[in-house]
C-alpha cells in the first residue's frame, strides 16, 4: 500500500470532514529544484532505484570514474590543468568513440563546451584511455 498526502484548501478540508466529495487534481507543473521540499529526497530515491536496475547508472558511473582520472591526470601530469573556455586557443583534449570505424579517437576541442570530460594534452587522453579501457568501454557500452 502507497501513502497518499493530498493538501487541501481550508473549504475543501471542511467539506471532506463533513463526508462530502471533494474534487482533487494532479498538480502537473514543472518544478525547479528550488520547489522540492523534502518530498524531493523520496524523489530522488526512487530515480536511484530506477537507475540502478537500468544502464543509466552504469554509464552515469562510469562518466564520473572518468572526470575523475582527468582530473587526476590534468593535476599530476599537466599542473593542474582546468579548461578555460575563455580562451578560445587553448585546446581540450577528449577521449570519443567513432561509431562508424568502431574506434577511440582523441577528439581536440576549443570553442564549445558539450559537456565531455578534457585532458590537457593528446598524450595525457591516450594514457588516461590505454589505463582505463574498461571504464571507456562502459561508457560507450562497448562489449
Amino acid at each position: 500500500m502507497k501513502k497518499v498526502t493530498i493538501e487541501l484548501t481550508d473549504e475543501a478540508a471542511e467539506a471532506y470532514e463533513k463526508g462530502e466529495k471533494v474534487s482533487v487534481q494532479k498538480d502537473n507543473r514543472i518544478l525547479k529544484f528550488e520547489d522540492i521540499n523534502d518530498n524531493g529526497v523520496d524523489i530522488a530515491i526512487d530515480c536511484m532505484k530506477t537507475l540502478l536496475i537500468t544502464d543509466a547508472f552504469t554509464h552515469l558511473s562510469s562518466h564520473l570514474k572518468i572526470y575523475a582520472i582527468a582530473t587526476y591526470y590534468n593535476a599530476n601530469y599537466a599542473n593542474d590543468w582546468k579548461a578555460d573556455w575563455n580562451n578560445k586557443k587553448q585546446d581540450k583534449v577528449s577521449v570519443c568513440y567513432d561509431w562508424l570505424t568502431l574506434k577511440y579517437i582523441i577528439s581536440v576541442n576549443n570553442q564549445i563546451d558539450d559537456g565531455k570530460v578534457y585532458f590537457a594534452t593528446k598524450e595525457l587522453a591516450q594514457l588516461a584511455l590505454d589505463n582505463n579501457k574498461e571504464i571507456f568501454n562502459q561508457f560507450y557500452n562497448i562489449q
